[in-house]
């Protein structure tokens, strides 16, 4: 077993040495556990989530150059899982598989474990300054290291006792079931394209917030009920006047059980659609965690219209435009 190490905040870190969890590395980092694009994670460690990379750690025999702490340079499920990992090795290797799926949950808003999608909901709600019991106030360069804190000290408990943090996650848990059952009586439809690695979910029901790491992102449908429901990663959400074409955040990482279809530039889709609709149509980029097209505003174009410009576009086959597999520069 190894030894378990103190978590020291980003901020802190300074010169110590020390093991970066689901990030990128610091001058002083020695060893770097991460699914981040171009991560210098040693191969053997890789995995899809840096959660599993760290679990691989512990059990790899080889000895890795020392360090004295833990860090992260952001808060969210699978880097506190990450760290909790090393932070408390005995407690994590009891409870791998459900902190796994809490971190996939956080991540990649899959899970089999409904309990993990709870937990997670409510690790998102610590950073929410709206929900947050910690009464979050204004940016603090500390706020990561101090939400660190208080989830490493939480976390086995969460894992334990879900149903003690209920009033965290029960909003957004309604929102879930809800999806799940729209999506079982047909007030949600997914339609997929297999060819094209898209799904395309059409809702007639409200757009309310989601969680995705720790962010609230609206949508009709929740995020886990549709990846749920397909393994397509370029997801068309459809709905009167509002629609959004996301990548999933599975194609920005490391993925190792699987290579999805490259994420691919939609610039020029975008300005097609701003082209024909009343308001402007944007796409923030191919490296952003999660690559999301949209209108600015309430679009005027028809459904049907925005799916046939999806399709022509990416069955156009439009050169890959993000590599998550090359290597760390020398």
């Amino acid at each position: 077993m190894r030894a378990a190490l103190p978590f020291v905040p980003h901020a802190l870190a300074g010169d110590v040495p020390n093991v970066m969890a689901d990030g990128a590395p610091l001058g002083s980092t020695v060893l770097t556990l991460s699914h981040w694009p171009a991560s210098p994670t040693p191969v053997p460690l890789r995995a899809d989530l840096s959660a599993e990379i760290a679990f691989r750690y512990l059990a790899s025999r080889r000895r890795w150059p020392p360090a004295e702490a833990v860090t992260s340079d952001h808060f969210d499920q699978d880097g506190a899982v990450t760290v909790f990992v090393l932070t408390d090795p005995d407690a994590a290797l009891r409870r791998r598989h459900r902190l796994i799926e809490v971190a996939a949950a956080g991540d990649f808003s899959t899970c089999t474990w409904r309990e993990a999608a709870r937990i997670s909901f409510a690790i998102a709600a610590y950073a929410d300054p709206a929900r947050s019991p910690l009464h979050l106030g204004a940016a603090n360069p500390a706020l990561d290291g101090l939400l660190h804190e208080e989830v490493l000290r939480r976390l086995a408990d969460m894992i334990d006792r879900p149903d003690a943090y209920r009033s965290l996650w029960e909003d957004e848990d309604r929102f879930l079931e809800d999806s799940e059952h729209d999506i079982a009586s047909g007030v949600t439809v997914i339609d997929e394209l297999p060819a094209l690695d898209l799904a395309v979910v059409t809702s007639g029901a409200p757009w309310r917030p989601a969680s995705q790491f720790t962010r609230q992102l609206p949508t009709p449908c929740h995020p886990i009920a549709v990846h749920n429901s397909t393994a397509m990663s370029r997801i068309l959400t459809l709905s009167p006047g509002r629609y959004e074409l996301r990548q999933r955040y599975e194609t920005w990482v490391r993925l190792m059980s699987r290579r999805p279809r490259p994420r691919v530039d939609l610039t020029a889709l975008a300005d097609e659609l701003s082209a024909a609709d009343a308001c402007r149509w944007e796409f923030n980029g191919v490296g952003a965690t999660v690559a999301r097209m949209a209108p600015t505003g309430e679009s005027r174009l028809d459904p049907d219209a925005v799916r046939s410009a999806v399709v022509g576009f990416l069955s156009s086959d439009p050169p890959p435009a993000w590599d998550p597999y090359r290597e760390a520069a020398e």
